[in-house]
């Protein structure tokens, strides 16, 4: 009915793109604004590690960075398509043209971007070096040209 699609339209439409270092919460937070909805190029390599019967480390390869993140983008804009009213992603967007493609998808579906930055430590899970994740840190680029927030 024109009424129910009336509606439809009023209701708003984020993409959430959660940036961080491993360890900050990225996925925790994600997970909770966009919940079955929030995505990230981990979450590949987790899926060949339950086929492959085996763990998340002994699958993790610098090699398949480009098959996963590419494999992640996919998945966001699935479900950008599908129309869902609040879709995450989060990964380290060190350099904020990474984002590039994860805003134009957004602004192309009518979606309001919003950049969160997650700078908590709670020690990361994948056993990333603690010297690699203090470079990380220290490397990430500020991004002032779209909604963000730094989740502290």
């Amino acid at each position: 009915s024109r009424r129910m699609k009336l509606k439809e339209k009023s209701v708003s439409r984020t993409l959430y793109i959660v940036r961080g270092a491993p360890g900050s919460g990225k996925s925790h937070l994600a997970n909770t604004l966009a919940p079955g909805n929030a995505m990230s190029a981990d979450d590949w390599f987790y899926q060949e590690a339950a086929k492959q019967k085996t763990t998340y480390e002994k699958v993790w390869s610098a090699q398949h960075l480009v098959l996963a993140h590419s494999w992640c983008l996919d998945q966001v804009i699935q479900r950008l398509h599908a129309g869902y009213s609040k879709v995450a992603v989060a990964n380290l967007f060190k350099d904020p043209a990474h984002m590039k493609p994860y805003l134009a998808a957004a602004i192309q579906r009518r979606y309001t971007p919003f950049v969160i930055r997650c700078d908590n430590n709670f020690g990361n899970v994948h056993g990333v070096a603690k010297e690699a994740v203090d470079r990380i840190r220290k490397g990430l680029q500020r991004c002032d040209h779209v909604n963000t927030l730094k989740c502290v």
